[in-house]
């Protein structure tokens, strides 16, 4: 027997389909934010960097912990 999905079915499919979505954005948010911590930790460390706006400006302009 087939089973035919229902509007309602199929609405709410796309109902968890759009929060599915929204939360794999939010994930990878979290990802790159984390990266650019540990980036910036690094970055303070080998520079020995006291200045937060000296940190944001060198790793605007690219500088990393390895350069």
């Amino acid at each position: 027997m087939i089973r035919r999905n229902t509007q309602e079915e199929k609405s709410l499919r796309l109902f968890e389909l759009h929060f599915l979505k929204q939360e794999l954005r939010d994930i990878e948010q979290y990802r790159k934010r984390c990266i650019d911590q540990e980036e910036r930790t690094r970055l303070r460390r080998s520079a020995q960097i006291h200045s937060r706006a000296l940190e944001d400006r060198l790793h605007r302009e690219g500088f990393r912990g390895e350069t």
